[in-house]
């Protein structure tokens, strides 16, 4: 696949991109986005699973009775932190706060309460649900300020509390009402499900263009909502709507697709299909999201048009919409899509390509082939994407290719190469695999400025290959990332010790054990050792065959007793787990896995002395 065979908007640009990469190619490969280097998994963390004791939060019994006490005092500053305290402890899950609410209540409707503890009181009942409360909330929200009202009138709407409606009706006629409170009346109306409302709402909407002069986030919260009051009948309105053309009826279009937002008619479906393809982009998006809802087969040719636009939520959009056709033209034209420059755009062509192959054994082999020659590109998006798709299908053809990937300048192209190789397994490889791990490693270019870079993460699956491989011809190589060396990188360091350990399980190695002992004690020094390889030597000490602790080196007891020494059995760090693990594989007795671990909380503004 060559360059004049991507798509318009891979071609886009192409050549004033391709320049300044020519003239400033070493700054360009040295820039890594974090969302471009895809979050690949080690294999040594899974293997064994690492499991940590749970914590279970515990709260005092004498918390509540403390702040009950502390709204009933007559110092107001006190009473509002008692009452932010409780809506604090309700969302750190303490249960039984709804034995406050009576106070709560009694504390709000005081005649002289500051307007920040009514506030405050309001805010904790709501937070607990107290549906008790909406008729005390009511009172005051109607006298309140704004900021009360966007607080309780939501609560009100879930509750459907019926006397506010008459308020948010006569809000909804009002041509001075404020564009929040309007917000709140058109959001709660819709929430009621009252149809007598409905008509005030379409007027305001849709009869009276210029009455009003409402915002145009206004009139789209007036939209949503009056279609959740009617799930049919608006296509006339909606038509009305769509047919204003240009830019300054962008409102006008994009309230028509929000009007239809729950319709499911055949006539829907075609207004939809012609807002599909609006030059705008955010009316032609809600428009092809709907309709991809309802009708996805008439979203399929809106949805190639839209594979051209600018925007990256309607190129989204159109691959989802293609992806239904399912056929050798959709497969290709996806398959230019995993180079798009956005990284969801070319993210979700990867997906549905690897979803239509697994549902469509006919597709499958075309969509190996596509992906394989956007694998033979140099566009390392593409590559990235399309080594995904291959492994997903575990495609081991591509080993080579992926092989050659090593070496390209790009990190997002050569660390997912290398965890490529360790998916696939594919012995032929390993001589090479083992050469660029060689060549990284004698060079000691895995360090980087962070632990966990590029050419460590690439070295690190590498080296995990050779030990899920059984690969012994690397042992020498996995025995230089044993000393502590910072010219190599901890993640490169810890595989390295890890596949040590495969390539040794149930074999009786003393030097092997002397060395993870050394690794694992090795906190005495100024520098001591990182906790990663200290992690994995405990690892590999557990997958070791001992003899008696009687035998001449008595490196059994050696083992065990550093084991133990740096084992909490608490079991909160990975550390703790890998030494108790390797205990237990010793002995032969796993270590019994501990309840959660309960925790006090503590940190309140008014606390017991004894919890």
């Amino acid at each position: 696949m060559g360059f004049e065979s991507l798509s318009p908007t891979c071609r886009a640009g192409g050549f004033y991109r391709l320049l300044p990469l020519l003239l400033f190619g070493w700054l360009a490969n040295s820039y890594v986005s974090a969302d471009d280097l895809v979050k690949l998994e080690t294999v040594m963390d899974v293997d064994p699973e690492v499991v940590l004791t749970e914590t279970e939060p515990v709260f005092s019994d004498k918390l509540l009775p403390l702040w009950v006490e502390a709204l009933q005092q007559p110092d107001t500053d006190l009473q509002r932190q008692a009452a932010e305290t409780i809506t604090r402890a309700h969302e750190k899950g303490m249960a039984g706060l709804s034995e406050s609410s009576s106070v709560l209540i009694k504390t709000l409707q005081k005649s002289d309460a500051h307007p920040a503890l009514q506030l405050a009181c309001a805010r904790a009942l709501v937070a607990l649900g107290v549906e008790a409360a909406a008729e005390p909330l009511f009172a005051v929200t109607k006298e309140g300020s704004l900021d009360m009202a966007l607080l309780v009138e939501p609560a009100l709407a879930r509750w459907r509390f019926a006397p506010i409606r008459a308020i948010w009706l006569e809000n909804i006629k009002d041509v001075n009402c404020l564009p929040q409170r309007l917000k709140l009346a058109a959001q709660g109306l819709g929430v009621s499900g009252d149809q007598n409302v409905a008509a005030a709402m379409r007027e305001r909407l849709v009869d009276a263009d210029q009455k009003y002069g409402d915002s145009a986030s206004s009139r789209l919260v007036l939209a949503r909502s009056l279609a959740r009051l009617h799930t049919e009948g608006l296509e006339g309105d909606a038509r009305g709507l769509a047919e204003k053309e240009g830019p300054a009826h962008l409102v006008d279009r994009l309230v028509a697709s929000q009007l239809l937002g729950k319709h499911e008619s055949q006539k829907t479906s075609e207004l939809l299909g012609q807002l599909a393809v609006d030059p705008l982009p955010v009316v032609a998006s809600a428009a092809l999201e709907r309709l991809i809802e309802i009708n996805p087969d008439k979203a399929i040719e809106p949805g190639w048009g839209a594979l051209e636009s600018p925007d990256a939520k309607l190129r989204r959009l159109g691959i989802q919409s293609i992806g239904h056709q399912a056929d050798k033209s959709v497969v290709d034209r996806l398959a230019e899509m995993m180079n798009d420059n956005h990284t969801e755009v070319r993210t979700q062509a990867r997906t549905v390509l690897v979803d239509l192959a697994q549902a469509d054994a006919a597709l499958d082999p075309l969509i190996r082939v596509a992906a394989e020659a956007m694998l033979g590109t140099d566009f390392w998006r593409g590559q990235q994407q399309a080594i995904l798709l291959l492994v997903a299908l575990d495609h081991k053809r591509a080993a080579g290719r992926l092989v050659q990937l090593l070496d390209f300048p790009r990190p997002e192209s050569y660390v997912t190469a290398a965890w490529a190789l360790r998916e696939l397994r594919v012995p032929t490889a390993l001589p090479a695999m083992f050469r660029k791990a060689d060549r990284a490693v004698r060079a000691g270019a895995t360090s980087g400025m962070e632990p966990g870079g590029p050419e460590d993460m690439q070295c690190c699956y590498l080296l995990e290959a050779f030990g899920l491989m059984g690969y012994e011809e690397a042992e020498d190589l996995l025995w230089r990332c044993v000393p502590k060396n910072y010219d190599l990188g901890a993640e490169t360091r810890a595989a390295g010790i890890w596949s040590l350990g495969k390539l040794s399980m149930g074999k009786q190695d003393d030097k092997l054990a002397a060395a993870m002992v050394a690794r694992l004690t090795d906190v005495e020094e100024l520098f001591v050792e990182i906790d990663r390889v200290r992690f994995m030597a405990a690892i590999t000490l557990g997958r070791l065959q001992y003899a008696e602790a009687s035998d001449a080196t008595g490196i059994k007891a050696q083992a065990l007793e550093a084991l133990a020494k740096y084992f909490n059995r608490n079991v909160v760090t990975p550390l703790d787990f890998s030494c108790g693990w390797a205990i237990g594989q010793i002995n032969g007795k796993p270590i019994a896995r501990l309840a959660p671990r309960k925790v006090f909380q503590m940190g309140w503004f008014l606390e017991p002395l004894e919890p």
